[in-house]
């Protein structure tokens, strides 16, 4: 099975699949209405709801969605033990959606690099990727700026593919190819 022979760690994280039980050890940097400033409807998700969105990613793809393969780890600092965030990816045959969301405490600590890279590298290992993408919406500077120290590159409306699953109207989209990664 893919991601089952990549080592679950990088230099300072290491990665678990998603499970309920992640929700309540993530609910306090999950929850934090900071870290939605950017997402969706800017709500932060109530400790219920991170538990009802925890068990849904722990199912998997749901039928209607099964051509698409979810990748969905929580992060967790070596040094402390720490729940701090989650990495995801969503793979649409040779292409994949990425994601990250890190509890507040830890922005401007590279976590979310690294575990970007990561999964960049588990992903062209296991599952032959040969396309990145990620949507963000404009005033992002934390993660604009992640992507451009990732290698990502604004993308024309007519390169993108024929579906993105995470983007919003009026996101900026982004690329990177598989041969361009800059991982760990």
């Amino acid at each position: 099975m893919p991601g089952q022979s990549k080592t679950l760690e990088s230099e300072r994280l290491s990665y678990e699949a998603i499970r309920k039980a992640h929700a309540l050890e993530l609910a306090d940097a999950l929850c934090d209405p900071m870290v939605y400033q950017f997402i969706d409807d800017r709500m932060a998700p109530s400790s219920t709801g991170l538990l009802e969105s925890f068990a849904r990613k722990e199912a998997g793809a749901p039928a209607s969605r099964r051509s698409e393969t979810w990748l969905d780890f929580a992060m967790r600092s070596k040094a402390t033990g720490e729940a701090i965030g989650r990495v995801e990816a969503t793979v649409l045959g040779s292409g994949v959606e990425l994601a990250y969301l890190l509890g507040a405490r830890h922005w401007g600590s590279g976590f979310a690099r690294e575990a970007v890279a990561w999964l960049q590298q588990l992903l062209i290992d296991e599952y032959e990727v040969r396309d990145f993408w990620a949507t963000v919406k404009p005033g992002n500077e934390r993660s604009l700026a992640l992507l451009m120290r990732l290698g990502f590159s604004e993308s024309p409306k007519s390169a993108w593919p024929a579906r993105l699953t995470t983007y919003d109207e009026g996101d900026l989209v982004f690329h990177l190819s598989a041969t361009e990664a800059r991982v760990a």
